[in-house]
């Protein structure tokens, strides 16, 4: 299956990953198995770094220009949040130098 597909179906199904490219990427990761349980971490979820180091994986900016043109192609298919359709529509506004501006807390 095409990761443009992969996305797509997940988009369908998980309004929730519509609002986060986070939960979206972390949704096709588990889809394709790259996410396992970890048994020694609580019974949770994680990603093994020999996993995440694989060339085999899709790229992060792949599954998140796929979920933008789906996201235009289908409008159904939108944020449902109308904070992050905002929040969106300023960083194209700003014609990608958003990612000078964002900051993080250590």
């Amino acid at each position: 299956m095409k990761i443009y597909d992969l996305v797509k179906t997940i988009l369908e199904d998980n309004e929730q990953a519509r609002n986060s490219d986070k939960l979206l990427i972390w949704e096709v990761y588990k889809s394709i198995g790259i996410v396992k349980e970890v048994e020694w971490f609580g019974n949770r979820e994680a990603i093994l770094r020999e996993n995440f180091i694989s060339a085999s994986i899709p790229a992060t900016e792949t599954i998140r220009r796929s979920r933008a043109d789906i996201q235009n192609r289908f409008p159904e298919l939108q944020a449902t949040s109308q904070f992050i359709k905002n929040k969106r529509g300023q960083k194209a506004d700003q014609k990608g130098t958003h990612i000078y501006r964002e900051t993080y807390e250590a």
